[in-house]
C-alpha cells in the first residue's frame, strides 16, 4: 500500500492527480513531479484511491465501500473486521 503509488505514478496514472505515501516516502513521491503529493491518510482522485502506508489501507478499504454501497454497508464491514 504504502509504495504502489510509484507504480501508479510510473504507469501514467497519477500524472495531473493528487496521491499520497507513507510518510518516509512523500519527498520521494513529490520528486517523481507531476503530480500533488498530500499527507492526507486516504486521496480520492477519479478512480484511484491512494493511502498513507498498510494500516491505512483498512481505512481506504472501508472508504471505498462507503462510496461504492453506501455508510451503513461500510459500518457492518467494519464490523464484521472487529
Amino acid at each position: 500500500m504504502c509504495t504502489y503509488s510509484f507504480i501508479l505514478h510510473r504507469a501514467g496514472l497519477l500524472s495531473g492527480r493528487r496521491a499520497t505515501a507513507h510518510w518516509a516516502l512523500l519527498q520521494k513521491l513529490r520528486d517523481m513531479g507531476d503530480l500533488e503529493v498530500t499527507e492526507d491518510w486516504i486521496v480520492h482522485e477519479g478512480k484511484i484511491w491512494t493511502s498513507a502506508g498498510v494500516s491505512t489501507g483498512i481505512d481506504l478499504a472501508l472508504a471505498l465501500i462507503e462510496c461504492v454501497s453506501g455508510e451503513h454497508t461500510a459500518g457492518r464491514v467494519q464490523f464484521a473486521a472487529e
